[in-house]
């Protein structure tokens, strides 16, 4: 055998590199496996659920896990594992809406701030800085007793909440942009405000930005639910995992399963989130380095 043939081709050391990479993050990529099984799930609750999640059944309240209700049943007779699914699946809807609706907005108003300075940037920063200065739950539990409950109304209540963050992050990322080589170049050859600040600045912004939209999502999980467990957030027919928890305490005692699959399905998919936002931050900022 040659010298050269036992050198590795640049294919081999690009797949060695790779699995490197991977088997130094198991954490990150078990969070994303477990995400992606949750979310597979959540979409199929219709077909994974025997039971629709309103179906009451005579005789079987609070019945333990059995073949036929794995998860047990409420105390209506209900029927646990539907019920779960079907707040899993609000938990992603209303978390998705809400990170659309303020990281979009909030991203607008930072680059914007950002990259025009003046007053503009004056007035949206004391703005933005006052919206920080409330704890997020109590911001949320007052915007949501305005709203009043309802999948809607939750959704608006966390984008109020996510909206200040993204605006502070773009608004750093423009600070840190619009004096750079490129963006000054793009200006001096007449390119529209708009044209730069979306070409240059923002494009260059979307990796921080995608990593905080993965944390924003794990956190308005744990808004929604929060909200509903206080009795500000879903409302029937739609179910929530927090709904579930908040039913569950006068039961508890004697129905260990009514808190405990719901509970853990909530926390495997913050576990899951934050695990997969630790993925993104390491794949994103191209650090390759061993841990």
């Amino acid at each position: 055998m040659s010298a050269a043939s036992s050198v590795p081709g640049p294919g081999r050391a690009v797949r060695r590199g790779a699995w490197r990479w991977t088997a130094a993050r198991p954490a990150g990529l078990t969070s994303l496996a477990v995400l992606l099984v949750l979310l597979g799930a959540a979409i199929a609750a219709p077909l994974l659920a025997r039971y629709a999640p309103e179906v009451m059944t005579v005789g079987a309240e609070l019945a333990g896990p059995s073949p036929a209700h794995p998860f047990g049943t409420d105390e209506y007779g209900r029927d646990l594992l539907s019920r779960t699914l079907y707040g899993l699946r609000v938990a992603f809807l209303v978390g998705g809406l809400a990170l659309l609706m303020g990281g979009s907005s909030g991203t607008a108003l930072g680059l914007v701030s950002g990259f025009r300075g003046g007053a503009t940037e004056a007035f949206v920063m004391r703005v933005v800085d006052g919206l920080l200065a409330f704890p997020a739950l109590l911001m949320g539990i007052a915007v949501a007793a305005a709203l009043g409950p309802g999948l809607r109304s939750v959704a608006i209540t966390i984008a109020v909440v996510q909206l200040p963050v993204f605006a502070r992050l773009a608004h750093g990322m423009a600070l840190g942009q619009r004096r750079q080589d490129y963006v000054l170049a793009a200006v001096a050859i007449g390119a529209s405000p708009a044209r730069v600040m979306i070409q240059h600045v923002l494009r260059n912004s979307v990796p921080p930005l995608l990593v905080q939209a993965a944390l924003a999502m794990g956190f308005s999980v744990l808004i929604e639910a929060s909200l509903s467990f206080l009795g500000l957030g879903i409302v029937a027919p739609e179910q929530s995992l927090g709904a579930l928890l908040a039913a569950s305490r006068s039961t508890m005692r004697h129905a260990f399963w009514y808190p405990l699959f719901p509970g853990a399905v909530l926390t495997l998919l913050l576990f899951a989130l934050n695990g997969f936002a630790d993925l993104l931050n390491d794949l994103l900022s191209g650090d390759r380095r061993s841990r």
